[in-house]
């Protein structure tokens, strides 16, 4: 990886220019990741802006200076000399303006999804890393680049929600070693937690309550499902935004090892289904049978039809390769 980082380095040298993006419905790791590298990118001379992301979920807010995200226009990319895409798969997860992207500049790829395309004209995929956010980290270091407080506290927030709170089995000595680091440099982890797990708008657990009235168990409760549809996010104002946290409830449950929730995009004929695994089953084995893909223990993926069927179709592949015969795993 250490190679990967270096050819990272190289690829930004000499650029005056650079626009930093990341996918849509950005969460805490791309959002973090994105405004941490502009901060450092100026603080080292390098004109950097943020495009898309869009829209963004307002506890992450705090974070944000004004203008710091600019809305995507056709001609988003004019003056600038590079492209980095930071915690996407595929390119396509950018967005729609991603369409206009290709061999206008060229793109340095950074992210930590195993199942990573290398869309990149370079690609630092590291799986291992916790988040997008520690890698931006890693890449100031190298460089020598300052980190202020703000861009700490963007990497503080990237790092925390991408290791559930410094919990998941992605976090180990190295992680909590930058995460002493990132507080010695000014982020402010209380003024973190209050923004964005104790500011919870009262819509946010009307959803909630509504999706966990769809609780379905199946496998003998190893299993369990949750769904939201359309028409509960517009009677309720809500967009797939106010939705992040809700995979974590089936999860929660005691026996459960897969924990699902399917929910309807708006105006569209898929339905987003979001995966969560405990060890020894690995989320993206069943998210790459429907195009999609992500983490061993978090992974998503789209699937065409109603929720009912993309519920069916997912139950069918869950059970064909890991529960149709003892010990399969």
């Amino acid at each position: 990886m250490s190679n990967r980082l270096e050819e990272a380095l190289e690829f930004l040298q000499g650029k005056k220019s650079v626009v930093v993006t990341a996918h849509e419905r950005p969460d805490g790791d791309a959002l973090g990741a994105a405004v941490a590298l502009r901060r450092v990118l100026n603080g080292a001379g390098i004109n950097a802006r943020i495009v898309g992301l869009q829209p963004v979920h307002p506890r992450y807010s705090f974070m944000l200076e004004e203008g710091e995200i600019a809305a995507p226009t056709e001609n988003w990319l004019d003056g600038a000399d590079a492209l980095v895409a930071l915690d996407c798969g595929n390119f396509d997860r950018i967005g729609k303006f991603s369409e206009v992207a290709p061999g206008k500049v060229p793109i340095l790829n950074i992210d930590h999804h195993a199942s990573n395309t290398l869309f990149g004209t370079v690609n630092w995929v590291d799986e291992h890393a916790s988040s997008c956010g520690e890698m931006v980290f890693r890449l100031a270091r190298q460089a020598g680049w300052e980190i202020s407080p703000g861009a700490a506290e963007a990497m503080w927030v990237a790092m925390l929600t991408d290791t559930g709170r410094f919990c998941f089995e992605n976090t180990n000595p190295g992680v909590m070693r930058i995460g002493a680091e990132l507080l010695e440099l000014g982020a402010r982890c209380d003024v973190v937690e209050r923004n964005v797990y104790q500011s919870v708008p009262l819509k946010e657990f009307e959803l909630t309550r509504r999706a966990m009235q769809t609780l379905q168990l199946e496998e003998n409760g190893q299993v369990a499902s949750v769904s939201l549809t359309r028409e509960d996010l517009a009677e309720l104002r809500c967009s797939a935004e106010n939705a992040q946290d809700i995979i974590n409830l089936p999860r929660s449950i005691v026996g459960v090892k897969i924990a699902l929730f399917f929910y309807e995009f708006v105006n569209s004929e898929f339905i987003k289904v979001s995966v969560r695994t405990i060890p020894p089953y690995d989320a993206t084995k069943l998210c790459k049978g429907f195009g999609g893909g992500g983490h061993a223990r978090a992974a998503g993926c789209k699937v065409a039809g109603t929720i009912a069927q993309a519920r069916e179709k997912v139950l069918e592949r869950i059970h064909a390769i890991w529960f149709s015969s003892p010990g399969g795993k």
